[in-house]
């Protein structure tokens, strides 16, 4: 996908951490419901959900 497991997952990794501290900087300045925060948490839900892909495909991979 992104050149294999142990280019993407450092990036995967980083890229979370980083939309996290910013939804939560945007949860603590415009609280909760707005639409910054609620873009950002659907942005860190994608990222957390192509983790979760990329964790099982090597589960799999293991598995074989």
């Amino acid at each position: 996908m992104f050149g294999g497991d142990t280019t993407i997952k450092p990036f995967i990794d980083y890229s979370i951490y980083i939309k996290k501290k910013q939804m939560i900087r945007s949860a603590r300045k415009f609280g909760l419901t707005a639409a910054k925060t609620v873009k950002l948490s659907q942005e860190l839900d994608q990222l957390l959900n192509l983790k979760q892909k990329e964790l099982l495909k090597q589960a799999m991979d293991q598995t074989q």
